[in-house]
């Protein structure tokens, strides 16, 4: 008898534990960075479905903000549609400012986009917050220069675009795509 009281007693106290994190309320959940500053995972379109043709021959996204207090993002490029003939090319950059904009440096340099070989898909770059040191800081001011299929682990700044820029386009070459990233 005693021991079926004891198991009882146990059983609902095991049962008040999961209602008491069941409640527990919504702010308790996010995460606070090194820094102390609270953050949830942010979703953004870098660039919206966009479109480089004979006509366009580059495009530059908006600054997306606030995006220092993260330590990991997943940037998804996806191609949606090519039309490309012999020759063409287009570069694509996810890019940072370590200066509230003042200058452009690149992070990542996908996979170039060339006529004759990628086709549509979705391409991904992982990359985790680099621990800068001063070095990792240091801008060169290298917007568009990153050799293709790069990418910079490096403290990220404030702020991040996408630059797109295309090569020997001719009348009837495209290439749609945008970009995604999934920040934590």
């Amino acid at each position: 008898m005693r021991k079926a009281r004891l198991l009882i007693a146990l059983a609902l106290g095991v049962a008040a534990l999961v209602v008491a994190m069941v409640s527990l309320p919504q702010t308790m959940m996010i995460e606070a960075n090194a820094a102390g500053v609270d953050r949830n995972p942010k979703a953004v379109t870098l660039l919206p479905a966009t479109s480089l043709s004979s006509g366009t021959s580059a495009v530059t996204g908006s600054w997306t903000y606030d995006m220092q207090n993260y330590d990991t993002a997943t940037i998804l490029l996806q191609v949606t549609g090519k039309s490309m003939a012999t020759t063409e090319t287009v570069d694509i950059y996810l890019q940072y400012s370590p200066d509230y904009g003042s200058t452009v440096d690149d992070i990542v340099h996908f996979t170039q986009v060339i006529s004759t070989a990628v086709n549509t898909g979705t391409y991904v770059v992982y990359l985790h917050h680099g621990a800068a040191g001063v070095a990792d800081r240091a801008t060169d001011d290298a917007d568009g220069t990153l050799a293709a299929n790069s990418i910079r682990n490096i403290s990220w700044g404030d702020r991040m675009r996408i630059k797109a820029a295309s090569a020997n386009f001719g009348t009837g070459d495209s290439l749609t795509f945008l970009v995604k990233g999934y920040f934590q």
